[in-house]
């Protein structure tokens, strides 16, 4: 999922960001069963609406008694006690999106439920507020390398900007990457839920945030009320299976864009040609010969980027990448590295959020990648035989996990035997997290029922009147859409 805004008075300033940080030191106090906590929160206003508190875990929960780092939580809380059902917890996904700001942005979607439900969001390992990921202070020379190289000195950059890249992480970071793993986020989860004195929560998970819902049934399904897992990623995939298949998530996508533009006759790139061979051309072209944009320039890189940033959303992504590459075909790139700067987080000049540093670490901590460069290198050749257009950027893209200190956890299943409703809901056409990710999870989950959006974006909650209506029905009165219920696009 893409992250959203942070609502202004929820969330600490860049300076207080940047001091979180150092790891802390807390006194723990205990729950009545003897487990090592740090005590109630302390929740403060923030906003009209909201409160905000810290949640002190342990940094490692095999060694508890050592240090511990804060949580970032907000809290909105029911407006009306008396209809009060629990806590509904909310994560956007990424790795790397805040799950804070996305509340706040979400907040009129979910107006249906401010009634019976505190909703509340808290940031993952990593995500800013929550000891931030930090890898680099300029992420220029790090987009502007070619991950599709056709050289041996383009293949030399991106190995170079990978190692740059990991060097960065352990020097700013430190020992912190070896405990932000989303199993390392669960374990705050169920840290929250005891924190807020629950029984059971209910759960809203989008793209990455339903890799943490599943590790979360597993692992506490006598704590799952309801959940909804939305754009799925699969954890019994390792990294190398899961590239594959957002490759071919991601060239799905694309074909069906491409096959629009030749049923169009206004598409404002194609000319003469078909859809594939003019977008092929300008691609090419700009690999080239990268397109001037005042003082920087669009390359392969920030292309590429461009174009998967579109792909995630078929009502306002498809037809700016319409424009941007007709644009490009004229030589104009400002269109589409505006795209790439949205999608990167590029704020200003040298200047970049956290959010991709984040999601690449994170990954390196939840996924296993080849462990030598030769094995990127096959990866890069297998996936282009099955996604020309995405196969060899997607496979270096953690490239940067060879060079990083972390150790992954082994894939596995999930089962969840035991724990309540689980709603697994599936996009037909998802570039990031493919239908086939949807079906899978679904299959594992022993409690839970796939709902079809016949869409072509990636997530389908907030998109579809039809999905908002199903998911807000089953947090409300655990009513389950039937097995094979599809809503229209």
């Amino acid at each position: 999922g893409f992250p959203e805004d942070i609502s202004p008075g929820c969330f600490r300033d860049a300076a207080q960001v940047a001091n979180s940080q150092s790891i802390v030191i807390v006194t723990k106090g205990s729950y009545p069963d003897g487990a090592l906590h740090p005590g109630p929160m302390n929740w403060a206003p923030c906003g009209p609406l909201a409160q905000r508190a810290e949640l002190i875990v342990p940094l490692d929960y095999l060694a508890p008694e050592g240090r511990h780092v804060a949580v970032e939580v907000v809290r909105y809380s029911t407006r009306d006690s008396a209809k009060r059902k629990g806590v509904l917890l909310v994560n956007p996904g990424g790795p790397g999106s805040s799950a804070i700001g996305y509340l706040s942005s979400a907040l009129s979607r979910l107006e249906p439920l401010r009634d019976e439900f505190d909703l509340v969001a808290f940031e993952p390992r990593g995500v800013a507020g929550t000891t931030t990921v930090d890898c680099s202070s300029n992420m220029d020379a790090y987009y502007a390398v070619d991950w599709s190289p056709d050289t041996p000195a383009e293949h030399q950059a991106m190995v170079t900007a990978s190692r740059d890249f990991a060097t960065g992480c352990v020097a700013r970071t430190g020992d912190y990457l070896e405990f932000i793993s989303g199993r390392d986020s669960v374990l705050d989860m169920e840290e929250l839920r005891k924190a807020l004195g629950e029984e059971t929560i209910s759960y809203l998970g989008l793209s990455y945030g339903t890799y943490l819902g599943a590790l979360y049934a597993d692992r506490f399904p006598e704590r799952v009320r309801a959940f909804v897992l939305d754009g799925a990623v699969d954890p019994s995939l390792d990294g190398s299976e899961w590239q594959r298949m957002q490759a071919t998530g991601f060239e799905a996508s694309l074909q069906a864009f491409l096959k629009e533009c030749d049923e169009s006759a206004s598409c404002a790139f194609r000319g003469s040609a078909t859809a594939e061979e003019a977008f092929d051309a300008i691609l090419e072209e700009i690999d080239s010969e990268p397109l001037p944009v005042g003082g920087r320039l669009l390359g392969a890189g920030e292309a590429f980027n461009a174009v998967a940033a579109s792909l995630y959303n078929r009502q306002t992504g498809w037809p700016a990448l319409e424009n941007a590459l007709a644009q490009a075909k004229l030589g104009f790139g400002v269109q589409m590295l505006a795209i790439h700067d949205r999608f990167i987080g590029r704020t200003g000049p040298q200047t970049y959020s956290d959010r991709h540093e984040i999601y690449l670490a994170i990954s390196c901590a939840d996924l296993s990648f080849p462990d030598t460069l030769e094995g990127f290198d096959a990866l890069a050749t297998s996936l282009a035989s099955v996604s020309p257009h995405f196969g060899r950027e997607l496979a270096y893209e953690h490239l940067n996990c060879l060079y990083l200190p972390q150790v992954p956890r082994d894939a596995q299943p999930v089962s969840g035997a035991g724990a309540g409703p689980i709603v697994v809901i599936g996009s037909l056409l998802d570039p990031a997290t493919p239908y086939s990710s949807a079906e899978s999870l679904a299959a594992q989950l022993e409690s839970s029922t796939l709902l079809t959006w016949l869409g072509s974006s990636h997530v389908a909650w907030g998109k579809s009147d039809c999905i908002n209506a199903a998911v807000v029905k089953f947090f409300d009165d655990l009513i389950v859409p039937p097995a094979g219920s599809t809503c229209p696009e």
